[in-house]
């Protein structure tokens, strides 16, 4: 009789414990299903909602349309942004900081800390190193993550500094005066890449912008 009941009791314990385990692997199947749809969400309110704004940010209308040069390289590009930033300082001042701009070089002037946490290995200056100033077309540097990014054209006149190529991507930096001691300064990136791409790096890539904005303004304005 005892030996019935522990059968019975091995039973009943073994069903209880494939039970257990069944509602466990659907407890974590539902936590996944839930974080994918939570990131789904948040993506694609930030794309449709958000990236609009980020996508300018700083700009005026006139900036947006402005012609700039590089735009000939991907002229009828899937993606742009044109962000800018009021700088108390001459064009002639902001220049030195955008031709030194790079990894091992002058840096990116962004978050090194959050670029560091992926190994990126970026330091950023906070004063004009000469050794760096002589940046010219058909040079490369590097802005995180290999392949190096080539250099277009360098424009010490207008002050524009052109990155990439008819390939990719371009990527635009570009000083223009306003009067004798304020300028004004604008990325602009355009490329044909899958909209997928946008969707997942978009939030870092234009933060990180906005962020290089501020730093070169800072720079620029503390050493003038």
């Amino acid at each position: 009789m005892n030996t019935a009941l522990k059968a019975s009791s091995t039973t009943v314990s073994k069903k209880k414990g494939k039970r257990s385990l069944g509602r466990r692997i659907l407890r974590f199947l539902s936590f996944i299903a839930t974080g994918l749809l939570g990131l789904f969400l948040a993506l694609f309110i930030y794309y449709f909602f958000m990236r609009p704004g980020d996508a300018r940010w700083g700009a005026t209308d006139e900036e947006v349309e402005r012609v700039m040069p590089g735009d000939e390289l991907i002229p009828h590009a899937a993606v742009v942004s044109t962000q800018a930033i009021g700088i108390n300082a001459s064009a002639e001042k902001v220049w030195p900081w955008l031709v030194q701009i790079g990894k091992g070089r002058g840096g990116l002037y962004s978050y090194d800390w959050l670029e560091n946490l992926f190994l990126q290995d970026i330091h950023s200056v906070d004063h004009i190193l000469p050794e760096y100033q002589n940046l010219k077309p058909g040079d490369t540097i590097s802005i995180g993550s290999p392949p190096p990014v080539p250099v277009y054209a360098v424009d010490p006149i207008n002050h524009a500094l052109v990155l990439g190529d008819s390939k990719f991507s371009t990527w635009v930096l570009a000083v223009y005066p306003v009067d004798e001691s304020h300028s004004r300064l604008l990325i602009r990136y355009r490329d044909n890449l899958s909209g997928l791409y946008h969707v997942v790096f978009d939030p870092a890539t234009l933060t990180m912008t906005k962020e290089m904005l501020v730093g070169i303004r800072d720079r620029a304005e503390k050493n003038s």
